[in-house]
């Protein structure tokens, strides 16, 4: 008989242990989902701030955020882009989600990028025009800091960083704000 108390309690006492560490790896996902979805909501909180206008400023127009891909850059006049946009869907689109029936294994990193077709927009740059991509070859950034934040407004760097991808970044997401008809930033999307 005790024996058998024994075995039990020592089963009893590996079954808490299991749930113990399923429960902590169950925290972990749950934590990582978390930041993830943090990041998303400080982006969209950016996207609003900035969309954000001056009632009084009968002049002032909205800035519009979209993401896409960027097929073009062109380098003779520097002045225009192509852009293809895309919708970037996160596991908090759940109308999204059950309308496209996008499965949880199409999500592995908590977000989806759907494009329905291909599309060809032409947006106008200028001087003022913002590029902020990830120097992955550390060739741009003074520091390693840095180089995950990179922001210049020398567009000569940008179409050389647009050269390092072999496909001139067709699968590299860029989220561009416009506004007064010019693009303002032009800002990768980081995609692990």
């Amino acid at each position: 008989m005790k024996e058998r108390n024994k075995v039990l309690v020592e089963k009893s006492k590996h079954k808490k242990h299991i749930a113990l560490i399923l429960m902590m790896i169950l925290g972990l996902i749950f934590s990582q989902l978390l930041i993830g979805c943090n990041k998303i909501e400080d982006l969209n909180e950016t996207a609003a701030a900035e969309n954000d206008t001056n009632p009084e400023d009968e002049d002032s127009i909205v800035l519009v955020k979209n993401i896409g891909y960027i097929s073009d850059f062109e380098e003779s006049s520097g002045t225009r882009i192509t852009f293809d946009p895309v919708e970037w869907i996160t596991l908090e689109d759940t109308d999204r989600i059950n309308e496209l029936e996008i499965e949880e294994f199409d999500m592995p990193n908590g977000y989806y990028i759907y494009n329905s077709e291909i599309e060809e927009k032409e947006y106008e740059l200028d001087e003022y025009t913002e590029y902020r991509f990830i120097d992955w070859g550390n060739d741009f950034s003074s520091s390693d800091e840095e180089r995950f934040d990179y922001s210049t407004k020398d567009k000569e760097e940008f179409i050389e960083y647009l050269n390092t991808y072999t496909d001139k970044a067709a699968k590299v997401p860029f989220w561009i704000s416009i506004k007064d008809g010019a693009v303002q930033i032009i800002e990768e999307q980081y995609v692990p």
